[in-house]
Formats: C-alpha cells, sequence, structure tokens
C-alpha cells in the first residue's frame, strides 16, 4: 500500500509540473504584431555591419534578435547610403524586417531572383520605425540592399504569424 500510494504521489507531482510547464496559456501569442515590434526596439542588440557588396555583408541569422547595423565607409556629406545585408531564411513562408530608421529603401534577392517586397506605413505603436513585409520560397541566405538617409539604424527581422514562444517561454528541461 505504500509502496503504491508514493507511485500516485510522484504520478501526481510530475503531471503538475509538466501541466504547468507546458501551459498553452504561457505561449507569447502576438496579437498585436505593431506593439510587439516595438518591445524589440528595446532589447540588447548585436552588431552588425553593411558593406558596400553583397558578397562581404553582415548575417542576419536569427529572428526577435535586434541588430545595431553601421554602414561600412560611409560617404562624408552624402545623403544617403546603400549598402548590403545578409539574411538567413530557415522555413518558407513571411518575414518582415522593421528598421528604426524611416525613409529606406529596401531590395531583396534570393541569389539572382529579385523577391518582392512591401513597406508598410510607419508603425502606429513606435516613431520612426518603417516595415518591410515578403515572402520566401525556398530556405537560403537573401541578399538585402539598404538604402538609408543615415550611417547608423537598427533591424529586426520576423518570421510569420507568431505562433512562437520566445525564449523565456520555453519550457525548460526537468
Amino acid at each position: 500500500m505504500f509502496k503504491t500510494t508514493q507511485k500516485i504521489l510522484f504520478l501526481c507531482v510530475i503531471s503538475a509540473t509538466f501541466a504547468f510547464a507546458c501551459d498553452d496559456s504561457s505561449d507569447e501569442k502576438h496579437e498585436d504584431h505593431a506593439a510587439h515590434v516595438c518591445k524589440h526596439f528595446k532589447d540588447t542588440s548585436s552588431p552588425l555591419t553593411a558593406t558596400k557588396t553583397a558578397d562581404d555583408a553582415g548575417l542576419i541569422a536569427k529572428g526577435h534578435t535586434l541588430y545595431k547595423v553601421s554602414v561600412e565607409a560611409p560617404e562624408a556629406g552624402a545623403k544617403s547610403h546603400t549598402r548590403y545585408l545578409k539574411i538567413q531564411v530557415t522555413e518558407a513562408g513571411e518575414y518582415k524586417l522593421a528598421f528604426d530608421t524611416t525613409g529606406l529603401s529596401v531590395e531583396l534577392k534570393h541569389g539572382e531572383n529579385a523577391i518582392t517586397i512591401e513597406k508598410h506605413a510607419t508603425n502606429a505603436h513606435c516613431k520612426d520605425v518603417d516595415e518591410f513585409t515578403f515572402d520566401v520560397t525556398s530556405v537560403g541566405t537573401l541578399s538585402v540592399k539598404v538604402t538609408s538617409p543615415t550611417d547608423a539604424y537598427q533591424v529586426v527581422m520576423e518570421h510569420g504569424k507568431h505562433d512562437h514562444e520566445h525564449e523565456e517561454n520555453k519550457m525548460r528541461s526537468i
């Protein structure tokens, strides 16, 4: 009887632990994408360099990561700077790029193929954020040509419909 009680108690504890750790209510569903993007611009940024050629460009390897981009060799007095970045795409679908600078021009290529990109109005939740949306049908590295009125800016990449969890919400190993 004692061993049976211990087994039942053990199973109850394990069940309760997994029920708490896997609770769907802790998943961060982004009902308000614009507000979510603004939160990323408060994150700590990772440095990245936009270069004169696509071959040497800095790589945006992860979504939901704020990158602080500096333009390689900016021309003194120039009204704009055209430089390249790369994006690592690990699955097909819709992606968004959000920049903390308005007045940007962005072009995308996958190999030699141009990718249609749509610019959205400035984000209503945070000042001076421009967003661009594009669809990718195959994985790989994209070339991003950015023409910016400034020699430094920040960028965040996001994928799809946001049915995911952020690092702080992922279940931890028990």
